[in-house]
């Protein structure tokens, strides 16, 4: 499965794309740092997160759709939960209860087969998910 990952023209593309950007941008910052004298020490360190975010997404990839739904899913709830916090969202707990069904659903969702289609992801209830999940925090 890792092979064909590697063989395919589109993953390669963007690897290359995103291997590219990467390294013109930690040019560019070394340029603003040392030619041109200023301080570009918080732009460091969040070039350094993306330096880690960015193998791990890629290892997801490397790894299947269960894996990259598995991430996309902690990702979600872990954003969601930083979210609430800075908002101070994380005192209501039917709205903390809902979103985080809400996202549970996508995942079960996009990990289940379509009944009709017999494909992986059921995609109508997929695309219909955010009407519910939002009508539920409304409610």
């Amino acid at each position: 499965m890792i092979q064909e990952t590697f063989n395919n023209d589109v993953f390669r593309l963007f690897a290359a794309l995103i291997g590219g950007l990467m390294l013109a941008a930690g040019l560019t910052l070394l340029f603003v740092e040392k030619v041109l004298h200023k301080d570009v020490s918080s732009v460091w360190r969040i070039y350094r997160g993306w330096l880690i975010m960015i193998p791990l997404f890629f290892a997801a990839v490397l790894l299947g759709r269960i894996v990259m739904i598995l991430g996309v899913f902690a990702l979600s709830v872990l954003g969601f939960i930083e979210f609430a916090r800075a908002t101070r969202l994380d005192q209501n707990t039917w709205i903390m209860r809902m979103v985080f069904l809400g996202i549970t659903a996508v995942a079960v969702f996009a990990l289940v087969r379509d009944i009709p289609t017999g494909l992986f992801g059921a995609y109508g209830f997929f695309m219909v998910l955010p009407v519910y999940a939002i009508s539920l925090i409304l409610l």
